[in-house]
């Protein structure tokens, strides 16, 4: 790859192929994840935002993400984003194809960079690694995630392959007014706290369950080092809060 183009278009083919997952392990370092999913009641396609900041040692080849959607017969098509930057300038000719987010190189340099973008994904109650599901029985409405390996780019744009580790945040949006209200309750718990204008949010290293409280109340965690194939969870329910004391962990 250079100037931009793309000499071998078998990188480009559905999935990730061995050459892409050495060329990129190859360049890329330092990577980090900021995520957030809007969880709404009903809601098939849930919104996110996403910013990803990393290291490149060589900005004269493109950066190839990986993001895709399926249709109704499970076909891959290309994943749905907008208001795509590089370091914060606007990213006009990128290109999508086999599964995957092309950067043009010109909007890189060597060393740290920051892409963000915004990105729509599906919630099923199969086949996808947001689940989401209607209770019958006590009419309850639940969303979590199951993911596998290569579903990480079924849910947000990421570098999906296991040597490319990263540090990642996970923040989620609930209402927290009315009848659909949510809190998430994660754990382990949550470092720190803020408001936010009359969303609900929490980030967390692992699991995330949402239940009733006060509005405005948000969390943040540290981040992790994970590989994005079992990359952290989250369930979303509007529960009851309880406490159970335990014995205190020495970790």
């Amino acid at each position: 790859m250079a100037n931009s183009k793309i000499k071998n278009q078998g990188l480009l083919d559905e999935g990730v192929s061995r050459e892409l997952a050495r060329r990129r392990a190859a360049n890329i370092s330092g990577i980090r994840y900021r995520l957030n999913f809007s969880l709404f009641p009903g809601e098939a396609m849930i919104k996110g935002h996403e910013e990803i900041g990393l290291k490149l040692n060589d900005a004269t080849s493109p950066v190839i993400l990986d993001f895709r959607d399926l249709d109704e017969q499970g076909r891959v098509v290309e994943g749905a984003v907008s208001d795509v930057t590089v370091n914060g300038s606007a990213v006009n000719d990128l290109r999508q194809t086999g599964g995957h987010i092309v950067l043009p190189a010109r909007h890189f340099k060597s060393g740290e960079n920051a892409i963000a973008m915004n990105f729509e994904t599906a919630a099923a109650a199969a086949n996808r690694p947001i689940i989401r599901y209607q209770d019958r029985d006590d009419g309850g409405e639940y969303v979590y995630t199951l993911f596998v390996p290569m579903d990480a780019s079924l849910a947000f744009p990421c570098f999906d392959q296991p040597d490319l580790k990263a540090r990642f945040t996970l923040t989620t949006t609930v209402p927290t007014a009315g009848p659909s209200s949510r809190t998430l309750v994660s754990r382990p718990p949550p470092a720190t706290a803020r408001t936010q204008f009359g969303s609900s949010m929490r980030r967390s290293r692992s699991a995330l369950i949402c239940s009733r409280s006060p509005p405005g109340r948000s969390n943040r965690s540290r981040a992790t080092a994970v590989r994005f194939h079992c990359v952290s969870s989250f369930a979303n329910r509007s529960f009851s809060a309880r406490r159970r004391n335990g014995p205190k962990s020495n970790g």
